[in-house]
């Protein structure tokens, strides 16, 4: 049992490793910044999926194999580092919060340069300097670039590693050659269309006989819409039963939703704009913009009387622009949602945030 032990933490203590028998195997990169594991959904691996029929099963997993997943952690450092240290930079953040993680971990795998798969031009190989040309000779050759006599010339060990990796980099610069990847290996993964794969535009969409069977966003948000609409019912039916008049809306239970037949106002992440003195009111205050943002959604206007809030339904049947007004403890946040044309000229509905201070 010692060796096996030995051997899994000499593994674990390495940046990438990978765990597992043969094509089961689950592949790990861990460093300061991220976390990251990258494996197929094997059939025959322990689950606790339930399916209704053999045949779904068959069918659920035939997809699933032929597919890569790719999980991964950014860690405190790295949030930092891209400004996404919070939940609302995420959430409503500007510049494609997901596509500026999904470009730091391509940079961290070296995705963002791609290998080449073919062997260099002579011509291209005598342009390099020396020790540089001779090193990628040897590799080439599938020797150990590391063993060049330019290398083994300097005393020490941090010398050398120093040398070498100044050559690696002119040679990944100049050729888009990895001196650390065996040459064969380089043209197998850089031919296998690996760089398509992990492409953040390659994103997976369910088929659409498999979606109903699928834990994805698509179907457990029509799921959470009934869901919330029915609590608000029922909550509007309690405000009625007890005769609440006129005042300000502060509570879930005072929710006003309409004509059942009008659907709550709907928002897209990527049609939110938020003025940055509405961030840093919602800071100072230590309130987050999503529940704000549900609130409105769901017809839940506010600190507005309920006749407003009846305004605001009429105001949504015409497509007119509609206000939520929600006070804090000093400042008041305005959400206010305006139709757009779309490129089809269809009205979509567009959110805008801002912030007053109260006095």
């Amino acid at each position: 049992m010692k060796p096996n032990r030995r051997t899994s933490l000499e593994r674990q203590s390495k940046p990438a490793f990978s765990v597992g028998p043969g094509d089961g195997q689950t592949s790990y990169l861990k460093t300061r910044e991220m976390s990251i594991c990258c494996y197929v959904k094997d059939r025959y691996a322990p689950s606790e999926a339930q399916f209704s029929s053999l045949d779904l099963r068959d069918a659920v997993y035939s997809e699933g194999e032929t597919l890569t997943r790719l999980e991964g952690e950014a860690k405190g450092v790295l949030l930092k580092k891209l400004g996404l240290a919070d939940l609302e930079s995420w959430r409503y953040g500007s510049g494609r919060p997901y596509e500026r993680y999904s470009l730091a971990v391509r940079k961290r795998l070296k995705l963002d340069v791609p290998l080449r798969a073919r062997r260099p031009k002579p011509e291209q190989i005598n342009e390099l300097p020396e020790p540089d040309r001779s090193m990628v000779l040897m590799h080439l050759d599938d020797q150990n670039a590391r063993l060049h006599p330019a290398v083994l010339a300097y005393a020490t060990e941090l010398e050398r590693q120093k040398f070498y990796s100044a050559v690696k980099l002119r040679v990944l610069d100049r050729l888009r050659i990895n001196l650390n990847i065996p040459w064969k290996k380089q043209v197998a993964a850089a031919s296998s269309g690996v760089y398509e794969a992990f492409a953040f535009a390659n994103k997976y969409s369910v088929p659409a006989h498999l979606a109903p069977y699928c834990f994805t966003a698509e179907t457990t948000a029509l799921i959470k819409h009934q869901l919330e609409l029915e609590i608000a019912r029922r909550s509007n039916r309690f405000a009625l039963e007890k005769g609440l008049k006129d005042y300000p809306i502060r509570r879930l239970a005072e929710v006003e939703t309409g004509p059942i037949q009008l659907d709550p106002i709907l928002f897209s992440a990527d049609r939110v704009a938020v003025e940055p003195g509405a961030h840093e009111a919602l800071r100072r205050e230590g309130k987050p913009l999503h529940p704000y943002l549900t609130m409105h959604g769901l017809g839940c206007f506010g600190d507005i009387p309920l006749c407003e809030a009846e305004s605001n339904w009429t105001a949504l049947e015409r497509r007119a622009a509609v206000t939520s007004r929600y006070r804090l403890r000093r400042h008041e946040i305005v959400i206010k949602t305006v139709f757009q044309p779309d490129e089809e000229g269809e009205l979509q509905p567009c959110i805008e945030v801002t912030a007053k201070r109260l006095h």
